[in-house]
């Protein structure tokens, strides 16, 4: 089972055909949102504990900042633990959209390596919306029908 899942979801070789790409493409965001979500609220409730107007503290950004900066360095409520759980999960599920984009960008015949390029954009530019738009766009692109280079037709 655990084989599957690594070979499914972080394997860079070979293809990956849409109807694979799409559900698992989507299962990858929703977890890795799900943990998100998770730390958001986890930290929304830790500002409400410690006495923070969180809603009022969006018109003073030092405030939210100073009480966010507290509660991850003294640990309130484990927040700081939770922290570090969701950005290791935020790398895996990284990780694995690369490698899911990268093998449907090889059912074109484009090199999986091609895949960094909106990954590095929406890093260092904070403009998560063109890896996304790139990840949609090549849901809807048929791959090769044939065999390419990068292997043969996916089942």
């Amino acid at each position: 089972m655990l084989r599957k899942i690594i070979k499914n979801y972080f394997s860079f070789e070979g293809r990956i055909r849409r109807g694979q790409y799409i559900p698992r493409i989507i299962i990858v965001y929703a977890l890795v949102m799900a943990f998100w979500f998770a730390f958001i609220y986890e930290i929304i409730d830790a500002l409400k504990k410690a006495g923070y107007d969180y809603q009022g503290a969006a018109y003073n950004t030092l405030a939210i900042v100073d009480a966010l900066k507290e509660i991850l360095l003294n640990n309130v409520d484990g927040v700081a633990i939770t922290a570090v759980i969701v950005m290791v999960i935020s790398i895996v599920g990284a990780v694995s959209a690369l490698s899911l984009t990268a093998r449907r960008l090889q059912d074109f015949g484009i090199h999986g390596a091609a895949a960094l390029i909106p990954f590095v954009i929406g890093l260092f530019t904070g403009l998560e919306i063109v890896n996304m738009a790139v990840r949609v766009i090549i849901m809807f692109i048929p791959g090769n029908k044939d065999a390419n280079k990068y292997g043969a037709v996916p089942e």
